[in-house]
């Protein structure tokens, strides 16, 4: 991710404050994380004609 942000300070900064706060990197890091956020079915396009 950080490759991804350098281009980009302000959100360099708010990624580096979010994953500062109590809980979030341990979350994050965890494995109570879920990985996916859509279930298996979910598909790219699945609404598109």
């Amino acid at each position: 991710m950080p490759e991804l942000l350098s281009q980009f300070s302000n959100l360099q900064q708010y990624h580096q404050h979010m994953m500062g706060l109590k809980g979030v990197n341990e979350f994050i890091t965890s494995d109570r994380n879920p990985k996916a956020f859509n279930g298996p079915s979910a598909k790219w396009g699945a609404g598109a004609a």
